[in-house]
């Protein structure tokens, strides 16, 4: 297949179709504002060219392990969803770059997160984190850290090490 992008943005798709994952060239899939999709196949973890990834304004209410797979993911877009936690597999996109989980319903974020060292933007704003795990701190080349409006209580230590430009909390 030689698709590379594929846009099916602000539709009313009910779910995505399996032929998806056989767009091995893909490197651009949006499926934004399609609110009526609650769940990713495992089989998103097929796209392996797969650089941006915009899952945002869905129903979502878990992203499935495999989304890990996805090693050379740049961007990834998960924003005003359900999404109660993201899975420890997300600290395997080690080429991740940008990352908005904002206005989702994000209790804890995995300890894995530590792992995303390319990782220059997070946006974790409007949810309901009460802690972060002290492993953000190694997240090395974080610049841009938004994490208003959540329940935290305190911060941890770590987060002196990262060489921040803007931290909104």
């Amino acid at each position: 297949k030689l698709l590379e992008v594929f846009s099916a943005s602000s539709n009313r798709l009910v779910n995505i179709p399996d032929w998806i994952s056989s767009l091995n060239r893909l490197k651009s899939l949006s499926l934004s504002e399609n609110p009526i999709i609650e769940e990713l196949p495992e089989s998103i973890g097929l796209l392996t060219e797969l650089r941006k990834a915009d899952f945002s304004f869905m129903s979502l209410t878990s992203l499935p392990e495999s989304i890990g797979q996805l090693s050379r993911l740049e961007t990834l877009h998960v924003k005003s969803n359900n999404l109660i936690s993201l899975p420890a597999s997300t600290g395997d996109l080690g080429s991740l770059r940008f990352l908005t989980a904002n206005d989702n319903n994000l209790q804890t974020l995995p300890a894995s997160i530590g792992s995303l060292a390319k990782l220059v933007e997070a946006d974790f704003s409007h949810n309901s984190l009460v802690t972060l795990p002290d492993s953000i701190g190694n997240c090395i080349s974080l610049k841009f850290l938004q994490i208003s409006s959540n329940s935290l209580v305190s911060l941890p230590d770590s987060m002196a090490r990262l060489g921040l430009i803007m931290l909104d909390a």
